[in-house]
């Protein structure tokens, strides 16, 4: 009895008889994951025009889609709104869309919108920067309900991957809403819709469940505009933050050991730095261009500015992954002996001074201005740094609305669904005066004979010529591919890295 009485004070009091707790069928489930991503950016665009800027618009929350979308190596297209196109004549491509679309107020998705889009995105009065992505784009036209024919100015043989750039609005719930109340909160077709937007804050979105195709994991994301690197990586490090981009490249290996994730990208932006062949300075000699190529340390850009993460470009502002890149060019060597041998040549022993434009939109770029500056003036060369950090200003300088300086670090972009013919465009002769790079007629004739080619083969070889020749005129100083970083917690699963500057949301969620 006396035992007993002790087994049942025991159990009573938790001890050690207590029966274990119950498994298998009948246990409790464990507490879901709250699916709420949280996202740390640097820019968050003051409006959710996806048209307005190239980066950072609302196209990139999956609030809107496309007619088509690039595959994460950002060489193939899989459809999206389309689900087909074909090529009809010299001039028209013919779209055919998914009758089942639809938008986030559960009106269809037609042709009608899709020509109200492009038509609005091209609207001249309006000069969105989205153009300069289909610069061949005439006109558009629906055939039928689901049908829409693109005429082009000239043959384009890469039009279909250039409309994974246009989003699709509402016509009816533009026109119903007005512009200003339509881009407050947007109705697109994506799996994301906005509940809450506060520019240069915040930017919140929920989940739309009724996607015909797109059924999401997460059910909330919130986007908040982070200026200070060191506050996203310390929002990372503490649990506030579940994904953040623009990583300063310093952060890698401490981040690294502590268990995150990274998309190390280097593939869609040259870094590059423009060297003017056009105005009447010392860079007009092509000699004066190659001494600065031979003057810097490309390795030493690498490690001391990039972490080492960093590819060197191998004398083309194209890369590996973009079609067009000619594998037989390789980088100009580390060589001041050469680079003074060729200013003395070109007239110039005791060197010059000179200004660049510097856009300091990273700790990086502010770092390497300073690297390159010592580095010039090892051979002679005097440079004035005019930094910038109003992107609006800067823009204006690469646009030709404010003079540059003969030096500036606006490299083009290759964006890998325009493969290399959106970065060597900017090196036409026929660009206007105030923004020309350089004047070779060679070059202009390949290029401009590789962006009518139809056929694969021959439009890759007269890409790669044109990419000799930009080698040979040196209007750029040829460094390092540009390299982000983006970093995510151990309590995300899901995130592929993607060439294309756009994180799709389908496969993301959190596991913790």
């Amino acid at each position: 009895m006396h035992r007993v009485l002790v087994l049942l004070l025991s159990v009573a009091l938790g001890g050690g008889c207590a029966p274990a707790a119950p498994t298998g069928a009948g246990a409790p489930a464990p507490p879901a994951v709250e699916q709420v991503l949280r996202w740390g950016t640097a820019s968050l665009q003051p409006s959710l025009d996806p048209n307005v800027s190239l980066v950072g618009g609302a196209r990139r929350y999956d609030v809107f889609e496309t007619l088509v979308v690039q595959e994460p190596t950002g060489k193939t297209i899989a459809p999206q709104l389309a689900r087909g196109w074909r090529l009809v004549g010299e001039r028209n491509w013919e779209f055919t869309l998914f009758t089942d679309r639809r938008f986030q107020d559960d009106s269809p998705l037609t042709a009608e919108d899709v020509v109200f889009s492009y038509q609005r995105s091209f609207d001249p009065a309006k000069r969105f920067t989205i153009t300069t992505r289909i610069p061949t784009y005439e006109s558009v036209a629906a055939t039928d309900r689901w049908t829409v024919v693109f005429t082009t100015r000239t043959p384009d043989p890469i039009f279909p991957k250039r409309t994974a750039s246009v989003p699709i609005f509402s016509k009816a719930a533009y026109e119903r809403l007005g512009e200003e109340a339509y881009l407050k909160q947007p109705i697109g077709s994506g799996p994301m819709r906005v509940r809450q937007f506060v520019p240069d804050d915040r930017l919140v979105l929920e989940v739309w469940p009724d996607h015909p195709t797109r059924k999401l994991k997460l059910q909330t994301v919130i986007v908040r505009h982070i200026p200070d690197p060191s506050q996203r990586v310390n929002g990372l490090r503490t649990g506030e933050l579940d994904y953040v981009q623009n990583v300063p490249l310093e952060s890698y290996e401490r981040l690294k050991a502590e268990g995150f994730h990274f998309d190390i990208r280097t593939a869609g932006y040259s870094g590059s730095w423009g060297l003017d062949a056009i105005k009447d300075t010392p860079l007009k000699d092509r000699r004066v261009r190659l001494a600065i190529n031979y003057a810097v340390d490309k390795e030493a850009v690498s490690k001391l500015v990039y972490a080492g993460l960093a590819p060197i470009e191998r004398s083309q502002v194209t890369q590996p992954e973009a079609f067009g890149f000619d594998p037989t060019l390789q980088p100009i060597p580390y060589d001041p002996a050469k680079a003074k041998q060729l200013l003395a040549e070109a007239g110039y022993p005791n060197g010059f001074k000179i200004q660049a434009d510097v856009w300091m939109a990273s700790s990086e770029i502010q770092k390497l201005a300073l690297f390159l500056q010592q580095q010039l003036k090892d051979v002679g060369i005097e440079m004035e740094i005019n930094g910038y950090t109003d992107v609006a200003t800067f823009l204006d300088k690469g646009r030709g609305v404010l003079p540059r300086a003969p030096i500036y670090n606006g490299a083009p972009a290759i964006i890998p669904q325009m493969d290399a013919e959106q970065a060597l465009t900017p090196y036409l002769s026929a660009q206007p005066l105030n923004i020309r790079r350089m004047e070779n007629p060679n070059f202009d004739r390949a290029l401009l004979a590789a962006s009518r080619e139809m056929d694969p083969s021959r439009r890759e070889q007269l890409l790669q010529e044109a990419a000799r020749i930009l080698a040979e005129e040196v209007p750029v100083l040829f460094l390092v591919q540009q390299t982000t970083l983006s970093a995510w917690s151990p309590k995300v699963r899901g995130i592929i890295p993607r060439i294309p500057d756009d994180l799709l949301l389908d496969t993301v969620e959190k596991v913790g």
